[in-house]
């Protein structure tokens, strides 16, 4: 099933964040970041707004933005409500899914290398969404491990960004990389926001 897709990081609007904006209570939630694709972008909605009504039921956090655009379909459109400084404004919101902005080219890796018999795709939107990644994830991406001792050592969800030195931003570096047998590999990855260099000798 395929939801809509906001493309947005979003802050609660606390107290503390309610008095810093000017407001009288906390209410809706804010917008920190945007993907350049986001259908918020695309509404006139930018980096500071403060979501605060879809359809002209309130929001009161990102939770339930979430649930309200998630129950909707998506080409469906919507009249978000937000707040830019001490003013008002409305906007259609067109919704839709998670755009694959980059060919996704889903690849088992059978060179000879620690990467063998993983699974690995470009990251985009879509393909981000599958895994559980930020939006704004770019790079290389593992999307399963077939053989269960590399299982050991990579997860679903990994970004490979290295390997030996040489920086990795698309299937096409992965297996240009592996292509040659090496005694000594180093696999860079990024597992849940921390950068792990593995090593391996044949």
């Amino acid at each position: 099933i395929k939801r809509p897709w906001l493309g947005v990081e979003l802050q609660d609007v606390t107290p503390d964040v309610a008095e810093s904006l000017g407001f009288a209570r906390p209410e809706g939630t804010l917008i920190l970041k945007l993907h350049p694709a986001s259908p918020l972008l695309a509404a006139g909605l930018k980096r500071g707004d403060v979501i605060v009504a879809i359809d002209d039921k309130a929001i009161e956090g990102s939770r339930e933005l979430g649930f309200r655009v998630g129950t909707a379909q998506i080409g469906e459109t919507r009249m978000v409500e937000y707040r830019r400084g001490d003013k008002t404004f409305e906007s259609r919101l067109k919704l839709i899914a998670a755009p694959e902005t980059v060919p996704r080219q889903d690849t088992l890796v059978k060179t000879r290398s620690p990467l063998l018999d993983v699974e690995i795709a470009n990251l985009s939107p879509v393909v981000a969404e599958e895994v559980g990644l930020p939006s704004e994830a770019t790079g290389v991406v593992i999307l399963d491990v077939k053989d269960r001792v590399t299982a050991q050592l990579f997860k679903k969800a990994d970004v490979v960004f290295e390997i030996n030195g040489e920086p990795i931003t698309a299937v096409a570096d992965v297996l240009e990389k592996t292509a040659n047998p090496q005694r000594r590999w180093e696999i860079g990855v990024l597992r849940a926001g921390r950068k792990l260099r593995l090593k391996f000798r044949e």
